[in-house]
């Protein structure tokens, strides 16, 4: 069994997925050797996720501390935004799924190992990326989504915020190709000269081992 890191809480609003519990139901569904462990803080563990015998909430369990050191040296993949676990399984050659919004991947990972990087453009997303921290929704308006308006039984209107865009239009495809191919032996990741699987993205599109120092095509048969 593949023990995988799933982090769906950031710093920052845009760093904030909410529509996590959906994306990880649906890999405990397709990835039957791998388990999710869902880390973060406080925050992550009131995520409504469906816990099971494959998806196990350890934020606010385990200490932040042991959420660390795993995720460097003892995890199949960690996902989650640029910030906190994603930084520390930056320390080795985990592999690493990383959702952008503030940032992108030139800014965060262009010397990390086995890293995929998916990032927040989308269609609504001309901001990205917006090097922004916003703490709340009326500080960042022009990115946020809300839901639609309902009337409490006293009387106000109340519109729920969804998130993002950059978060919410993410397509979870991208997340589950990055697994696939970590469930399958990390191909892509392959180095087609030596065999190592310690790779790097030189620029998109590009892998660069940091064995014998070969490039090849990101998508390259090996």
């Amino acid at each position: 069994t593949i023990p995988v890191f799933w982090n769906p809480v950031g710093s920052s609003i845009n760093k904030h997925y909410l529509r996590a519990p959906e994306w990880i139901a649906e890999a405990v569904r397709r990835f039957p050797d791998m388990k999710f462990y869902i880390t973060g803080d406080e925050r992550a563990a009131k995520i409504p996720v469906a816990v099971g015998p494959r998806c196990e909430v350890v934020a606010g369990g385990w200490s932040l501390r042991k959420q660390l050191t795993l995720s460097a040296t003892g995890a199949g993949a960690v996902i989650g935004p640029e910030s906190g676990l994603i930084v520390a399984a930056a320390c080795g050659a985990v592999p690493k799924v990383v959702l952008y919004s503030a940032s992108k991947p030139l800014n965060i990972a262009a010397y990390w190992l086995n890293c995929y990087n998916i990032d927040g453009t989308t269609p609504h997303t001309g901001c990205h990326p917006c090097y922004r921290i916003p703490r709340e929704p009326e500080n960042s308006p022009e990115c946020s989504v809300w839901g639609e308006e309902a009337v409490l039984a006293d009387g106000r209107k109340v519109r729920p915020f969804l998130g993002t865009h950059c978060t919410v239009e993410l397509d979870p495809e991208r997340i589950f190709a990055a697994l696939a191919d970590v469930a399958t032996g990390r191909p892509s990741h392959t180095c087609r000269i030596c065999r190592a699987k310690v790779a790097r993205e030189l620029r998109p599109g590009w892998n660069f081992c940091a064995s014998c120092q070969s490039v090849w095509r990101v998508g390259e048969p090996v």
